[in-house]
């Protein structure tokens, strides 16, 4: 029992300024265990087979399992079977012991007779027997009786366990059924038009594909600083090395930038905004592919992933010169009108930058017009 105890200590130096907690925690877990695990059964006369009662000092692994399957990445579930193995295992392993307790006449050997027992646990609870072991007294009833019980229970609670297991397998297409059952049922409860809901269901169906139904904004907000400007920064990095403004700049301006940056995804034939709409964002493409149309619908151009647009308005604070509308499923990142304000009062050699490009794109755009007109 002192080896138990003492064997956090040795492990981890930190629990030595825990002692008194630790100590609350253990009584409170596994001390029964230890104590049961504990008491010399040897000494006692006809009493070998409650030495299988030490076996019990093996139940506090099953902590030592849930801990390891916090501290894993992947394989957590593999852990919860081997959980729910080991839980099974154990149970099985107490009644066989009180069988023995309750029917044990001194032969067979003890090992022949923790295999029968074994097998009448086994049966016992995963069926009603086989009768070809059967309880004789009174007492052994009301144990077989019980250990049925037991049975029914346990089976329920692996049962109800397992199927959340596969549930957690792919937590993604899980909730991509429930969100399309659920879309579905509303749509056709509204009576909203069928080529309305073919869009939505085909939105949600790419949502899944693209694996972006995990919500990136939940995830980094729950994340300290610290850790949220890492995440964000390697999740966009390759958006904004893209950009060719950002190829030489600071690790402080790009860290800023990818705080600041927000996803989004539009639809085919999808306007990102019109051509008389106030700025509110710039937008970086990630994935997908946009195109310029004119004041009078014409086309100008065509944006694909790297490429950004939205800084002219802002920079100019006017309204949009042009419209902007997805050709097929795209993933752009926005950058809001105040971090933009922020960043380029911040970072004079942003600004800079992007006036220039933004000079250049003016002249460009005048040009295409003089042509397309």
């Amino acid at each position: 029992m002192e080896i138990f105890f003492v064997d956090p200590f040795i492990k981890n130096a930190s629990a030595l300024h825990r002692g008194s907690e630790y100590m609350r925690k253990y009584v409170r877990t596994y001390l029964l265990f230890d104590v049961i695990a504990a008491i010399p059964y040897i000494l006692f006369a006809d009493a070998s087979a409650l030495t299988l009662l030490m076996l019990v000092k093996i139940i506090p692994v099953f902590g030592g399992l849930s801990h390891w399957r916090l501290q894993l990445l992947r394989g957590g579930n593999i852990i919860r079977f081997v959980q729910f193995a080991y839980i099974l295992s154990i149970v099985v392993h107490l009644v066989s012991c009180g069988w023995i307790v309750l029917r044990s006449t001194g032969s067979p050997a003890i090992d022949q007779q923790y295999l029968r027992a074994v097998y009448w646990s086994v049966t016992t609870m995963c069926t009603v027997g086989y009768g070809d072991i059967t309880p004789e007294t009174d007492l052994q009833m009301v144990y077989a009786t019980a250990v049925m019980l037991l049975g029914y229970v346990l089976f329920a609670y692996l049962v109800g366990n397992i199927a959340a297991i596969f549930n957690t397998i792919d937590p993604l297409r899980s909730e991509h059924i429930r969100t399309t059952d659920h879309a579905t049922s509303f749509m056709q409860y509204h009576n909203v038009p069928i080529h309305l809901q073919h869009r939505i269901v085909d939105y949600l169906g790419y949502m899944w594909e693209r694996k972006v139904s995990y919500d990136e904004t939940f995830m980094l907000d729950m994340l300290p600083w610290g850790l949220r400007s890492e995440i964000s920064m390697y999740l966009r990095r390759e958006v904004i090395e893209r950009v060719p403004f950002f190829r030489d700049a600071s690790d402080s301006l790009l860290r800023e930038v990818a705080d600041s940056l927000r996803p989004i995804v539009v639809t085919p034939g999808e306007y990102v905004f019109k051509h008389g709409d106030r700025p509110r964002y710039m937008y970086f493409i990630s994935r997908g592919s946009v195109e310029v149309l004119g004041p009078e619908g014409a086309h100008i151009g065509t944006l694909k992933a790297g490429d950004f647009f939205g800084e002219m308005a802002l920079l100019e604070k006017r309204r949009r010169s042009a419209s902007i509308r997805a050709l097929e499923y795209s993933d752009l990142y926005v950058l809001d009108i105040k971090s933009f304000d922020h960043i380029l009062t911040n970072f004079p050699e942003f600004k800079a930058v992007v006036e220039s490009v933004s000079n250049d794109r003016t002249m460009s755009l005048t040009e295409l017009r003089r042509m397309v007109q």
